[in-house]
């Protein structure tokens, strides 16, 4: 039996939908990613009220982390002047933080096209292989 930490048990935090599951999917993404969690911060492509998007530079993949900060889902377009490269990038990581749900897609191959739904509140990460 697990001692409960602040009145609420680890089996209770590790159930979907609560932020220990988060933390450990987040663990797991840095675990299976080595160049996401060992690779340099790079060019910041929005920094507003509604979007946090930004590079992460390793060796062999560049990823794309893109926080909706705003309460309704919206979708992040790419185009041959808006960062081209990041079309058909593979989807990696699904966070949506209004409903508390997310998932590692690393082994779902998931392609993007020419734009990306980011949930309310949410997190996506897509990887793109450096050439």
């Amino acid at each position: 039996c697990a001692l409960p930490i602040y009145g609420i048990s680890v089996e209770e935090q590790d159930a979907p939908k609560r932020m220990l599951n988060l933390v450990r999917g987040l663990t797991n993404l840095r675990t299976r990613h080595p160049d996401y969690a060992n690779g340099e911060v790079g060019s910041i492509l929005a920094d507003t009220s509604d979007w946090m998007v930004f590079e992460k530079q390793g060796r062999r993949d560049t990823y794309l982390v893109l926080i909706n900060s705003t309460a309704q889902g919206l979708s992040y377009e790419f185009n041959s002047q808006h960062f081209p490269k990041y079309i058909n990038s593979d989807l990696i990581f699904y966070s949506d933080g209004k409903n508390k749900e997310w998932k590692d897609e690393t082994n779902s191959n998931k392609r993007i096209k020419t734009s990306v739904f980011v949930p309310p509140a949410g997190l996506v990460v897509l990887r793109q292989p450096r050439s």
